[in-house]
């Protein structure tokens, strides 16, 4: 650590009158730009796309706290595709709990804080709920057991006021 700290004052110092002058203007106005992605990548800094089937496990509550017994529940994908997908669904057990099949879910290296926005929904008579869950599925598929686990984090339904 004391030698990391040790270079920092060198490399935060301006340049002395004696030192040639950084040029910043980038290359000359007639000059195309160089691609080098490989044919057919995307436009961006993501990596390649995969694709995983994995189980959903998680517990619902309603408003009062209490198991959100018969609720439906559903996985959205609202990132990756131009339109809203639905990924899986399953119903809420007299437990509160829930197993879900996610088949063919899309995950793209260094990308899922940036394209993909995988939703858990839950729904219940005259209450719903929402949440992120990207980081549950992508540590499923990193730690290779396609077994995303959200039973000690519920999702939690709130009452929806009707409009009239």
């Amino acid at each position: 650590m004391q030698l990391l700290l040790s270079w920092l004052p060198l490399a935060c110092t301006p340049p002395s009158s004696g030192d040639k002058p950084i040029d910043t203007a980038g290359p000359p106005l007639d000059t195309a730009p160089t691609d080098t992605a490989p044919p057919g990548a995307p436009d961006s800094a993501c990596g390649e796309t995969s694709y995983h089937d994995l189980v959903v496990l998680g517990l619902v509550e309603d408003s009062a706290g209490q198991p959100a017994v018969g609720a439906r529940v559903w996985l959205e994908d609202r990132g990756l595709s131009p339109t809203v997908q639905t990924m899986g669904e399953a119903t809420v057990d007299p437990y509160g709990q829930f197993e879900m099949s996610v088949i063919q879910l899309a995950s793209v290296e260094d990308c899922w804080g940036i394209l993909l926005d995988y939703v858990l929904v839950g729904e219940l008579a005259n209450e719903r709920g929402e949440e992120g869950i990207n980081a549950t599925l992508h540590n499923a598929i990193l730690d290779g057991s396609g077994i995303a686990d959200r039973g000690s984090i519920p999702l939690q339904l709130e009452v929806v006021e009707s409009t009239p």
